[in-house]
């Protein structure tokens, strides 16, 4: 194949998507699943304090899902070369892993011994 014929071939098979829109498209999920856990989180707090009732497993998706993303943002700011903000991300992916650990120990540690209010 020539130049010509894979160019042709890279413009049909890109046809209909524009870079920029994938991007904010791929930006909007990512604050939109930041928005919902922070809400639930906030929700969750009020029924803890509320309502003495809170959900364990919401804990263990709240911090597993930030603790991705500081190690995503950490993986992405060190290929940029961004050292010192990488640290940050780092810092706050690990602290974010070790709650989400703390989280599963709690869980199944009150499931394995029978309790049902573990919060």
């Amino acid at each position: 194949m020539n130049k010509d014929d894979i160019l042709a071939k890279a413009r049909k098979e890109n046809k209909g998507k524009d870079i920029a829109d994938l991007e904010i498209q791929n930006k909007a999920k990512s604050l939109a699943g930041g928005i919902t856990l922070t809400v639930g989180a906030v929700m969750n707090l009020i029924g803890d304090f509320v309502f003495d009732r809170s959900l364990p497993e919401f804990w263990v998706m709240f911090f597993c899902y930030w603790a991705v993303m500081g190690i995503v943002q950490f993986i992405l700011n060190k290929k940029n070369g961004q050292n010192s903000r990488g640290s940050y991300w780092l810092a706050y992916g690990l602290f974010m892993s070790v709650m989400t650990v703390l989280a599963l120990i709690r869980l199944y540690g009150g499931l394995i011994s029978g309790h049902t209010e573990i919060w």
